[in-house]
């Protein structure tokens, strides 16, 4: 009986400690997203090279989160980084301002729908 119990609360403190990494993760990945795409909108004209890093940055942060998040979801940030890249290279600015804001919000949605709160798990 003892045994038993003691496996039970092993693996319940596991689950705990794995959700509240997860969950760390993903507010520091997104808060750092959010921060690097502050950092190019702030720019006059967006420079290609500063958005291409965070892309690379962003790929490789892809692989770890489709682990516990929607590959579509992710993909859908992805695309956007493409049309981002695709305005900034023809010089349309405004029209890469749209992509940055729709990355931001993406950022934000994401980080709140896949993190452990109360209105996520009722």
């Amino acid at each position: 009986m003892k045994c038993k119990l003691t496996v039970f609360i092993l693996a319940t403190l596991f689950l705990i400690s794995v959700c509240v990494t997860e969950n760390i993760y993903l507010d520091r990945t997104f808060a750092e997203l959010s921060e690097r795409l502050e950092r190019i909108e702030a720019q006059d004209e967006y420079e290609l090279d500063d958005i291409l890093e965070t892309e690379r940055w962003w790929l490789s942060k892809v692989e770890k989160l489709e682990l516990t998040m929607s590959i579509q979801l992710l993909n859908d940030v992805t695309y956007t980084y493409g049309e981002l890249i695709g305005a900034v290279e023809k010089e349309d600015y405004q029209s890469a301002s749209g992509y940055l804001e729709r990355l931001k919000l993406y950022a934000q949605a994401l980080c709140d729908m896949y993190k452990v709160k109360i209105n996520n798990v009722l």
